[in-house]
């Protein structure tokens, strides 16, 4: 047996394709797909079914004995069997696996895809030309990283492709079609989720910009600005009737599309004016490729340096015409330059839409508020910091600027740098000001931008203990409105062992193979005034500093704190799963819908990494306290949520967006306050 990348032991029903099998071959080739599915759907009769599968692989009893005795190492393929009953046993139950006559002529092309934006899960080249055997021989030799791999939930289709006498497997999640499209024939076609391959206990910040934005106007018609997956990537405008209709798709104007790749926001304005901001990818942040702020009279970074073009807001009337494209651009103050707007991590060559290596590192966010009788659009951003020889790389760096929204022209002093990184934030428009959450790397910073001081700000660990330093694990959700301040959802380490002081080596590792848990966490209306008379005030030092440590709090918020915590699932290392993409919407009556992505965890045998693929994707129905009203419902084992981008209330229900690459649709799910699911596919055509 030859492995491939995540090699898997599968086979599916014949079909013809430029080889011919005799009808008895087929029949083999049936019998053992539904065998592998039966030990999915039963895994606990495991034994009982690879005997009877033994039977049928060798019927002669003398050669079934000689077979198992066989050793290999320092175990009998009857002990190595064993082992595989036992792993068996203890999965749950999996949908069974489908025929896709596309995937058979990825099989036939030695499981390699017409590109790079989605490729099948696993590939297996067997030398057995009895494919009833072949499911077994793993198991007998003891690879179990292949039999292991028949359990792999999110499989859903595999294709067979004859290969002399040998067999050639594929198999995916997606049907065969979506790896035998050829990259042009991605453009146009909403962002799929389903790429997105980074897990709960890894980086949370790669694929993590804005794809598939969505905002209610005030008759019930949904809004949606999406980026397709063609290279350049371009970003339209598609708009929904509150029936659900499509009344239109154009193309967003303003910007060339290869020059502005990355689409960086999307509102409106009570008037339906749109507002879409777009940015340029520049490639790798950390090479010494871009420009750096020139040097002044002291040898110092030029403080009034900008780079207004990096970013450019397009204004649309509510029929999508274009109204004018500014610049990004500041008036007055500091200029806080940056190098490259959302701080791509990858070489500029690679700059753009390139499939399967979207990887920022930040997220951006806009929103639409009159502040003191001007209208504005506020943007927070982040970007990549002047060379710093100290570490030989460039830091990242948070960024928050203002344009007139009737104008295009920046507002005078309201333009800075923001408090932190930016790595993953939230933007809400409250009464109180522009409320923003950045996931840090170390902690929820919250700011109440406008109202206050440029950036008073709360710091909230995700986590019960601390690496004390950079923690990229956390995932930051929704940031939503409560009745007396804010809600935010959030996926993060809820145990109370301590790992230790240092970021590095044992105690990084004992952070990452951690379950990660959903939770909410509620701040106190009002945070940032309070922090501010507490920072005026030298003597309140010690409560302000309480006041900023939430590791000090109790996880219920009362009037004496500012910030209180909920977990809503439990998994641990005897679950096996960890929840990621945390999603929130408010309904109408106070409550919250909250969705996630279900993944299985399994830590390795060293204990220094985490293996596991996405499971299924869940909701639940709280209260703004974090208490359970609707204990949690697996929504779908195959539907995936797309994590730049925000659920939104539609016609009473949580309303969530994805695209569909294969059949050229964009999905809209909803959630009810029973936790009723439904699928809406639509057409962009």
């Amino acid at each position: 047996m030859k492995r491939a990348k995540f090699t898997l032991l599968l086979l599916a029903i014949l079909v013809t394709l430029g080889t011919s099998l005799s009808v008895n071959a087929q029949g083999d080739l049936k019998t053992t797909l539904d065998q592998i599915n039966a030990l999915r759907a039963e895994p606990d009769q495991a034994d009982t079914l690879l005997e009877k599968f033994m039977a049928e692989a060798f019927p002669e009893e003398s050669q079934r004995i000689s077979t198992l005795s066989d050793k290999y190492g320092d175990k009998t393929s009857r002990e190595f069997l064993a082992e595989a009953i036992k792993f068996i046993s203890s999965q749950p139950k999996m949908p069974p696996i489908e025929w896709d006559a596309d995937l058979v002529k990825v099989a036939a092309n030695q499981g390699k895809s017409n590109n790079g934006m989605f490729k099948p899960e696993a590939n297996f080249e067997s030398p057995d030309s009895n494919p009833k055997k072949v499911i077994l021989w793993a198991m007998l030799r003891g690879q179990d990283w292949e039999y292991k791999s028949l359990f792999i939930p999110s499989l859903r289709y595999a294709g067979f492709a004859p290969k002399g006498g040998n067999t050639q497997l594929t198999l995916g999640s997606l049907k065969g079609k979506a790896y035998l499209l050829n990259s042009s024939e991605f453009a146009s076609r909403p962002y799929d989720p389903r790429e997105d391959t980074n897990p709960p206990w890894n980086d949370a910040l790669s694929v993590k910009q804005p794809n598939i934005t969505s905002f209610v106007k005030s008759d019930g018609s949904l809004d949606v600005v999406w980026r397709d997956m063609g290279a350049p990537p371009k970003v339209y405008l598609t708009r929904f009737s509150a029936g659900g209709a499509k009344v239109f798709t154009k193309e967003v104007p303003g910007v060339n599309p290869a020059q502005y790749q990355l689409l960086a926001g999307f509102t409106e304005d009570p008037e339906g004016n749109i507002y879409v901001l777009r940015a340029t990818d520049e490639g790798d942040h950390d090479k010494k490729n871009q420009p750096d702020p020139p040097k002044n009279s002291k040898g110092e970074p030029d403080p009034n340096w900008d780079r207004p073009d990096m970013m450019r807001l397009t204004k649309l009337d509510s029929n999508g015409t274009e109204i004018w494209t500014k610049n990004l651009a500041k008036k007055g103050g500091n200029a806080f330059g940056f190098v490259s707007p959302m701080s791509p991590n990858r070489a500029a060559e690679t700059a753009g839409r390139i499939a399967g290596q979207d990887t920022h590192a930040s997220t951006s966010r806009i929103g639409f508020i009159v502040h003191k009788g001007t209208p504005i659009i506020f943007a927070l951003y982040g970007g990549a910091t002047a060379w710093d020889p100290q570490i030989n790389g460039r830091h990242q760096n948070a960024y928050w600027r203002t344009l007139n929204a009737k104008t295009g022209e920046p507002v005078e002093n309201l333009n800075g740098s923001a408090m932190a990184h930016s790595f993953d934030s939230q933007l809400l428009v409250s009464d109180e000001g522009v409320i923003t959450a950045e996931r840090s790397d170390s902690g929820l910073l919250m700011a109440n931008y406008l109202n206050t001081r440029p950036y008073p700000l709360i710091f909230q660990f995700f986590y019960a203990t601390t690496t004390n330093g950079n923690e990229c694990y956390t995932q930051l959700g929704s940031l939503t409105q409560a009745s007396d301040g804010y809600l935010v959802a959030f996926v993060g380490n809820n145990t109370e062992t301590p790992i230790g002081k240092s970021v590095e080596g044992a105690a990084a590792n004992a952070e990452m193979i951690r379950n990660r848990n959903l939770g909410v966490i509620r701040i106190k209306k009002g945070f940032a005034q309070e922090i501010d008379a507490l920072a005026d005030k030298p003597e309140e030092k010690k409560n302000l500093d309480d006041a900023l440590n939430s590791m000090k709090k109790s996880d219920v918020r009362d009037g004496n704190n500012l910030i209180g915590r909920t977990y809503l699932t439990q998994y641990s290392k005897d679950d096996s799963f960890s929840a990621s993409r945390p999603k929130m919407v408010r309904l109408a009556d106070g409550n919250y819908i909250i969705i996630w992505e279900r993944w299985t965890h399994s830590v390795n045998k060293e204990g220094n990494g985490v293996e596991g693929g996405f499971d299924s994707t869940w909701a639940m129905k709280i209260n703004q306290d974090g208490e359970i009203l609707k204990d949690a419902v697996k929504l779908s084992d195959t539907i995936r949520i797309t994590r730049g981008d925000e659920p939104v209330l539609w016609n009473g229900k949580a309303a969530f967006l994805a695209g569909d690459v294969v059949e050229n649709k964009m999905m809209i799910y909803t959630v009810d306050g029973d936790l009723n699911f439904k699928a809406n596919p639509m057409s962009l055509q």
